[in-house]
C-alpha cells in the first residue's frame, strides 16, 4: 500500500520500481499495488487512474478529503486482500529493494518483518529531534515500540485481522502492530533523500504526528 498526497512526480517512479521487483526478483508471487490518494491538489489522481486503467494490478483508493498519512495508512492495511501487507512511501525514501528479504523472513515465520532506519539522509538537527521523540515514546509507552522503525514493515493477515479490531479515530499504526505482540524481526537500511519532489511534510504536520503518537 502507498499512500499519496501530491506525489505526481513520484508515482510512475514508485509504479514501475515496484513492478519490476514482482516481474523478476518476485516473479512466483502475485501482488495488487494499492494506491491512497489523499485527495491531492496536484494532478496524482489523474496519473493513478490512467496507470490503474492499464494495469490490472493496480488499485486506487480517492478519499473525499485529506484524512492525514495516518488514516490513509490504516486504512490502506486493512483494506489490502493479500497473505502479506506491505507499506511504502512513494517517495521511495524507504528502499523496495528490501522487499523480497522482507518476505523471505515471513515465509520462514515472521508475523511482522520492521524496516529499520540505522541512518538518514538529512540534517543533523532532525536526525537528533527523531532520536529524542523515539526514546520518549519508548519512556512512555507500556508497550515495546521499536525505536527508528515507521509505517515501512510487512505484517501477515493475522496481525492484519487484529488491527481491524481498533477503533481509533486518529490511529497510530506502529503502535497498534507493536501492541498486537507477534512475532517480528528487522532489516536495517539507510532511509534515503528523495529523487523527485518536494516533501509535504510541514512542521506543523510533524509535531501533530508526533503528539498523536504520545
Amino acid at each position: 500500500y502507498t499512500p499519496c498526497f501530491n506525489e505526481e512526480d513520484n508515482i510512475e517512479y514508485c509504479y514501475s520500481t515496484i513492478k519490476d521487483l514482482f516481474k523478476n526478483d518476485l516473479k512466483d508471487y502475485d501482488y495488487e499495488h494499492i494506491f491512497g490518494d489523499n485527495c491531492s491538489e496536484d494532478n496524482s489522481l489523474q496519473i493513478l487512474r490512467d496507470i490503474s486503467s492499464k494495469d490490472k494490478n493496480i488499485k486506487v483508493i480517492s478519499y473525499s478529503r485529506n484524512f492525514g498519512a495516518f488514516q490513509s495508512l490504516y486504512n490502506g492495511a486493512i483494506s489490502a486482500v493479500g497473505d502479506a501487507i506491505i507499506c511504502i512511501s512513494a517517495d521511495l525514501q524507504d528502499p523496495p529493494e528490501l522487499i523480497p528479504e522482507m518476505i523471505d523472513k515471513w515465509q520462514n515465520g515472521y508475523d511482522v518483518v520492521y524496516g529499520k532506519k540505522i541512518a538518514r539522509e538529512e540534517s543533523f538537527i532532525m536526525q537528533n529531534m527523531r532520536k529524542i521523540y523515539y526514546k520518549m515514546v519508548k519512556k512512555f509507552s507500556y508497550i515495546d515500540i521499536p525505536e527508528n522503525v515507521g509505517e515501512f514493515c510487512l505484517i501477515n493477515k493475522k496481525v492484519q485481522d487484529a488491527i481491524k479490531l481498533y477503533d481509533d479515530y486518529y490511529p497510530y499504526l506502529r503502535g497498534m502492530i507493536a501492541n498486537c505482540g507477534f512475532k517480528r524481526s528487522y532489516i536495517e537500511y539507510t532511509w534515503k533523500k528523495r529523487k523527485f519532489g518536494k516533501s509535504t511534510g510541514s512542521p506543523y504536520i510533524l509535531i501533530d504526528n508526533a503528539i498523536n503518537g504520545l
